[in-house]
């Protein structure tokens, strides 16, 4: 009986020695295909002409209500930013409804006077969220 049960468990773990092996073996088969194509991607990218010198088009628009004290602050903050200005547009989005309007349409004509794209868009009818 003994050696009876001692030849089920050998059976046993020899298909299980079997099994893991051909797992291994297909991780390595896996492993293999990665390897062809991260080497295909690599080539790829050599392959492509440098266009490093053209950046992309960006918008960057400013939700902004009644924020009087940090309006003049964000529009010289964005105005910082390290990108061309030919390149870039703002837009700020004010529903205010103090005399916030007054003073960023007053930023927005000195930096247009600067070269920057930027645009002042308010509402009449002030539905929704904030600068919907």
């Amino acid at each position: 009986m003994l050696e009876i049960i001692g030849q089920i468990i050998l059976i046993v773990y020899g298909i299980a020695i079997v099994l893991i092996t051909l797992y291994c073996l297909m991780q390595f088969h896996l492993l293999y295909y990665y390897g062809r194509y991260k080497k295909g991607v690599k080539q790829n990218l050599l392959n492509q002409p440098d266009n490093s010198g053209e950046m992309p088009m960006v918008t960057v628009q400013l939700p902004i209500f009644n924020e009087l004290h940090v309006s003049a602050r964000l529009l010289e903050s964005i105005t910082q930013l390290d990108y061309p200005k030919d390149r870039f547009e703002i837009h700020v989005l004010d529903d205010s409804t103090d005399e916030t309007v007054e003073l960023v349409a007053e930023e927005v004509k000195k930096y247009k006077a600067q070269g920057f794209q930027i645009e002042h868009v308010t509402r009449k009818i002030r539905t929704g969220y904030k600068a919907g």
